[in-house]
C-alpha cells in the first residue's frame, strides 16, 4: 500500500542563511531532512536544532515555525497527503536516523523537480514513500546504526546467493569479530541466524505465489543441497516445502 496519496510540495535546497517560517497549524504532512548544516525549529511550542543525518515528521495539525537562520544549510523537504489507513506513526524529531543513501537518492531530483513535467510529482511521491518505508525499516529493527541497516541491505539484496558473516564484514569493511558482535548486540540474533530467516521468510512467498519447483525455489535462495533446504523449512515453520505447497499455495 502506498503512504503518500499525493505530493504537494518538494525541495532540495541549498541556501546561505534558512529563512524563516512564521507559526502556524499545518493541515498536511511535512518531512524534512539536513544533510549539511543545521536549521532551528518549534513545533507545537518545543524547540529542536535539525542538524546532519536528523529529520523532523509533522503530522497535520502540528504548530510549525522555522527560526530564521545565519549560517549555509542544505535540506529537503516534502508536504504531502496521505492514503487514508497508512501508520505514519513517527517521532516529531528523529535525531541521527537519515542514512547516506537518501542524499544520493534525492540528488535524482532537483530542487526544480517538482513540476508537471514527466510524471515527476509521481516520480518523487514514489521516492518519499520509499524513505518513509525504510524508516519504518529502522523503527521495526529497534536501531539505526548505519553498519546494521547497510548488512540489512546488502544481506536482501544478495538473498539468492550463500551469504556467510565473511561476506557480511567484507561488505562493510569491519572485521567479522565486530560484525557478529553488533547484529548480536543491535539485533538479538546472529548473522547466521538472521540469514537464514530471510531466506525462509522469502521462500514461504514463493513456494505460495510462484511458478517455480521447489528444488529451483532452493537453488534460488543459495541452497546447492534441497535436502537441507527442506529440513531448514521444516526447522522454521514445522511444515515441509512440499506440504506448504499443498495446503497454502493460491491458485
Amino acid at each position: 500500500m502506498y503512504l503518500v496519496k499525493e505530493l504537494l510540495h518538494y525541495c532540495n535546497i541549498s541556501v546561505r542563511k534558512c529563512s524563516e517560517i512564521q507559526p502556524a497549524k499545518i493541515d498536511f504532512y511535512g518531512f524534512t531532512f539536513v544533510t549539511e548544516g543545521s536549521m532551528t525549529y518549534v513545533l507545537d511550542g518545543k524547540t529542536y536544532v535539525v542538524g546532519p543525518h536528523d529529520a523532523i515528521f509533522l503530522p497535520p495539525g502540528t504548530v510549525r515555525e522555522r527560526l530564521r537562520g545565519d549560517a549555509p544549510v542544505k535540506y529537503v523537504s516534502f508536504n504531502f497527503t496521505a492514503t487514508e489507513g497508512a501508520d505514519l506513526r513517527f517521532p516529531i524529531f528523529m535525531a541521527g536516523v537519515i542514512p547516506r543513501d537518501f542524499t544520493k537518492l534525492v540528488s535524482v531530483f532537483p530542487r526544480i523537480h517538482s513540476s508537471e513535467f514527466e510524471h515527476s510529482r509521481q516520480k518523487l511521491a514514489s521516492l518519499l514513500n520509499y524513505m518513509l518505508y525504510d524508516l519504518q525499516d529502522i523503527d521495526f529493527y529497534g536501531t539505526n546504526n548505519p553498519h546494521i541497516m547497510n548488512a540489512l541491505r546488502y544481506i536482501e539484496e544478495n538473498i539468492h546467493k550463500p551469504i556467510s558473516l565473511a561476506d557480511v564484514s567484507r561488505h562493510l569493511n569491519i572485521t567479522k569479530e565486530y560484525a557478529a558482535s553488533l547484529f548480536k548486540s543491535q539485533l538479538g540474533k546472529t548473522v547466521t541466524a538472521y540469514i537464514q530467516e530471510k531466506k525462509m521468510l522469502f521462500a514461504k512467498e514463493m513456494i505460495r505465489y510462484g511458478t517455480e519447483s521447489l528444488p529451483e525455489i532452493a537453488v534460488e535462495l543459495g541452497f546447492e543441497n534441497y535436502n537441507y533446504f527442506s529440513r531448514t523449512f521444516k526447522r522454521y515453520f514445522e511444515i515441509s516445502p512440499a506440504q506448504y505447497r499443498a495446503r497454502f499455495r493460491l491458485p
